[in-house]
């Protein structure tokens, strides 16, 4: 009874290890990541044209208070003074950060400032997310395997004499 239960413990954690693994390497190859600015006006930085071919999530990290991210055809008219009128309003911002949930689209990160700011920016579609979640549940396996194993490896075994002593009461 007690390798049977090691061994289940095994196998389970050994299927989660295999999806947290590829989990992230599929992951990986959908990530799109950036971190470059483009100095185009007096005072003007922006990202490349982030062309998104369905819902998004676009993660922003270590933001500045004056980045902003606004659909690519509004550049022209987005300014330091308005930027509010054309700025996306981010679904989560925790710290320096900021999540994004954006549809089908053209847009651009702008910043107003003297010099490039350090940020950076990746992001997967929605319909891709569910490569996440593969990671998540591997971990989840992982952890009940590891946990079925010890309690396999440090189960006592049943005693034969027990056994015969039960058999021996019956009669």
């Amino acid at each position: 009874m007690r390798r049977k239960v090691f061994y289940t413990g095994l196998v389970i954690l050994i299927i989660g290890i295999v999806l947290v693994v590829s989990g992230s390497a599929l992951l990986s190859g959908k990530l799109i990541t950036g971190d470059s600015f483009q100095h185009v006006d007096s005072d003007v930085f922006v990202t490349k044209n982030l062309q998104f071919n369905g819902t998004t999530f676009l993660l922003v990290t270590n933001t500045s208070a004056n980045i902003s991210l606004i659909r690519t055809s509004d550049m022209p008219l987005a300014g330091p003074g308005n930027i509010s009128n054309y700025a996306i309003s981010p679904t989560l911002s925790i710290f320096t950060d900021r999540t994004y949930k954006v549809g089908s689209g053209n847009y651009t990160l702008i910043f107003f400032g003297k010099l490039a700011p350090h940020v950076s920016y990746e992001y997967i579609l929605q319909s891709q997310e569910y490569l996440a979640s593969l990671e998540v549940i591997g971990i989840v396996l992982g952890i009940i395997g590891f946990i079925v194993m010890m309690v396999g490896a440090f189960m006592k075994e049943k005693s034969k004499e027990d056994d015969i002593m039960k058999q021996f009461e019956k009669l």
